[in-house]
């Protein structure tokens, strides 16, 4: 969970953000989670609470939620455009020509076979090529 030093337990691992930088709970509700722990002790966000105030921040945050949640959109198609160029890169492009000898990759291996079974079926003969 966490781990001890000298000034107590640091790093409870329950406030895990995500790729833009903000937490789940917060994409959900619009706003940051009071974790019990922080009830018990003093901190700026509970000590300077405002209830009357607090209604009014608050609609304010919920207007602005469905924005924030566009810019997460926006900020993960990033991150899998990323990913994807990344795993891409070193892709070799081939290219099959008539009469050229292939072999088809087998998807699941039966449980008879295990993990030694074939990887791959064939050789099969190309005899028409689909794309110029």
């Amino acid at each position: 969970m966490g781990w001890r030093t000298s000034r107590g337990i640091m790093g409870i691992q329950n406030n895990r953000k995500d790729l833009n930088r903000r937490m789940p709970f917060a994409l959900a509700f619009g706003s940051e989670a009071v974790v019990p722990v922080e009830i018990g002790m003093p901190t700026h966000q509970i000590l300077h609470f405002n209830q009357r105030e607090n209604g009014g921040v608050l609609e304010e945050r919920l207007d602005l939620l469905e924005e924030k949640r566009v810019e997460a959109e926006a900020q993960n198609i990033l991150h899998k455009r990323k990913t994807e160029h990344y795993f891409n890169k070193r892709v070799k492009p081939r290219s099959f020509k008539v009469g050229d000898l292939v072999f088809k990759e087998i998807g699941v291996t039966t449980q008879d076979e295990g993990k030694l079974g074939p990887r791959w079926e064939g050789p099969y003969i190309v005899i028409a090529n689909l794309k110029p």
